[in-house]
Order: structure tokens, then C-alpha cells, then sequence
């Protein structure tokens, strides 16, 4: 009764890597799959509404994040229309399939994180009402990010763990070349390009070049703006929700305003204390 939770836009993102492999290599199955995920099931039933929707990869809170695009919605029958797009067809029951080979992804996470489970569990049962086959696999950490992990494997995968993005919007190391792995396990951020590099490998890596160049604010803010609507458009990672931050502070305490871009105490000379009621 004596105290107060703010809540507020955190940098925390959870999200689903897609391994550019076969049909996941493809936009339209990649959108396919976008349609099938069941964001808002996920953070009302999961998360217990403490999260946001996700459409890039730029902080809600941020002044880089952009206002022009939005989650695709759950939407079933735009996914079917996707797959049929890339070539599969379904039989009145059963999942997709392509020249006699079922669409089948192993979904990952990490054992031992029951919000993980939970959230693959979730979506395997969206995908599969979708047609889509899933399989759900979950390691230690040693093993699910060490190099006999599933982005090294050959097989369809979408593996799903939580980032936290720092105060600058660069994002190279998601998704540039220089970021892809040169062998298992090794260096760089952009592990989804380990067999083969994005379809729009080219254009993602002047775009991020340019941006983490460029230092008037506006010229920046435009191109990460342009990279926000690249990765809507080419889905390479399934971006799913964005954690919220929260505080606690007592109510004898004013102007106590918390952000995720900043320290704790980035404006505690300007507090103030009150007598309690």
C-alpha cells in the first residue's frame, strides 16, 4: 500500500531465429510463418501482459523505433495464402508439403526456462493448426549456444530466446556479413547466415554500414527506419514481444521517473520527499 510500480518500455526483446536454410531461406514462407505466431495468446497468457508486440529490432522507448510499421496480426488464412505463394499445398487434414517433403521446423529453447516452454509450446500449437509440422527441443545453455547447437545443424530450426539491446540503435551485429559465424561456435552475431547469406544480404549491409556511420541524428534516424521496414518485409527472425521494465518506489518519494536508457539514478536531484498519508 505504501509503494508504487512504474512500469516502462524496456530493451529486452524476445523473439524466434529462423535459420536461413532451406524454405526458411524463402520471404514468402518466412511471412507464412510470421502470420501463424500467436504474439498477442503469448504475452496475455505467458507473460502475464508485461510485454509489447514486436515489429523490428529498435526499443519501443527509443527515439529510433518506428511508427510505420506494426506486428502482423494472427492471421491463418494469410498464412496458407503465403505457403501456397511458395509452392506447398495441404490436404484437407495434415501439414504443407513440397515436392513430397512436409514443412517441418524444430523449435528451440533453452531447458529449465519455463517461459521458454511455454512459449514454443504456444506456438507449435498455432503452427501446427496452421499446417505447419513442429518439433519442440529444449537443451542447457552450454549445449543449445555451443557449436553442436541447433543453428549448425542442417535442419529447419526457430529457436527462441530473449536479447537486450543497449542505448545505440547499431544493429550490425545481427545482421551483417562480417557478422556471420566462420565456423561453429565462432565469433559474430548473425548466426542465421552461417550456411547461407540473406537473399538481401547486400542491401542489410549498406544499410547498417551507413547507419553506424553516420552521425547527424536525422540522416540516421531515417536509415534505421529503412531497416525497420526491411526486416518487417524480410522476416529473418519471427520478432515477437519486447519486456517491459518495472521499479518499485515508495510513495514518499516524487518525481522518481525510471528508463531503461539510462541509470537508475539519472534524475534523483530532482526527487523529492513527502510525508506518508
Amino acid at each position: 500500500a505504501d509503494t508504487t510500480v512504474l512500469q516502462f518500455p524496456g530493451l529486452t526483446w524476445g523473439h524466434l531465429d529462423l535459420k536461413n536454410v532451406g524454405a526458411l531461406a524463402e520471404t514468402d514462407v518466412r511471412q507464412a510463418l510470421d502470420f501463424a505466431t500467436p504474439r498477442e495468446q503469448i504475452i496475455e497468457k505467458v507473460l502475464g501482459n508485461t510485454a509489447q508486440p514486436a515489429a523490428a529490432d529498435q526499443a519501443p522507448g527509443s527515439g529510433y523505433a518506428s511508427q510505420r510499421i506494426h506486428p502482423r496480426p494472427l492471421d491463418l488464412d494469410q498464412s496458407a495464402a503465403h505457403l501456397t505463394a511458395a509452392g506447398f499445398t495441404r490436404a484437407e487434414i495434415g501439414h504443407w508439403s513440397r515436392d513430397g517433403v512436409a514443412l517441418e521446423i524444430d523449435l528451440w529453447g533453452e531447458q529449465g526456462d519455463t517461459q521458454a516452454e511455454a512459449i514454443l509450446t504456444t506456438i507449435g500449437k498455432s503452427w501446427s493448426a496452421a499446417g505447419i509440422a513442429t518439433r519442440i527441443n529444449l537443451a542447457p545453455a552450454d549445449v543449445l549456444w555451443g557449436p553442436t547447437g541447433y543453428q549448425f545443424n542442417d535442419r529447419l530450426t526457430a529457436g527462441f530466446y530473449r536479447w537486450a539491446n543497449v542505448n545505440d540503435p547499431d544493429d550490425m551485429y545481427y545482421w551483417h556479413s562480417s557478422q556471420i559465424p566462420t565456423w561453429p561456435g565462432g565469433p559474430g552475431g548473425n548466426l542465421l547466415a552461417f550456411f547461407n547469406p540473406f537473399s538481401f544480404q547486400s542491401e542489410i549491409d549498406d544499410l547498417t554500414s551507413r547507419a553506424a556511420a553516420q552521425t547527424d541524428p536525422v540522416l540516421r534516424k531515417n536509415i534505421y527506419l529503412q531497416i525497420q521496414d526491411l526486416l518487417h518485409e524480410q522476416v529473418p527472425v519471427i520478432f515477437l514481444f519486447w519486456d517491459y521494465g518495472y521499479s518499485a518506489v515508495s510513495n514518499t518519494i516524487g518525481n522518481y521517473l525510471p528508463s531503461a536508457f539510462t541509470y537508475l539514478l539519472w534524475n534523483a536531484r530532482e526527487w523529492y520527499q513527502t510525508e506518508p498519508e
